[in-house]
């Protein structure tokens, strides 16, 4: 499990935070990045190649996240099941506004 854990944080890399084609503030992008990081990293992640795909998510008006797809089929249902409303830091984050987060697994 610690192994686990090891390589999901070091495999949640974000490259970037893509948010509409505008310039979001460097620490909202840490803050948001670290967030979603910790839920993620409490899962079992069992595959032995890298993995690259996309969360595509909304905060709603309790500050809770919701996605709404990923770019990979495989892994939709988990990540869903992992990061649906879960409260995460809102401040400069637009309610019902769609963001894109790249992520990477090994």
């Amino acid at each position: 499990m610690r192994v686990t854990k090891f390589l999901v944080a070091g495999l949640l890399t974000f490259s970037a935070f893509v948010m509409n084609a505008k310039d979001i503030d460097p620490s909202l992008t840490e803050r948001v990045r670290n967030e979603v990081a910790k839920h993620l990293m409490k899962a079992d992640w069992q595959s032995t190649t890298k993995k690259t795909f996309l969360i595509t998510f909304v905060v709603n008006s309790s500050g809770e996240l919701l996605v709404s797809s990923t770019s990979d089929k495989e892994l939709d249902g988990k990540v869903k099941d992992i990061l649906n409303y879960k409260k995460i830091s809102t401040d400069g984050l637009k309610p019902f506004e769609v963001y894109t987060l790249p992520v990477t697994v090994q």
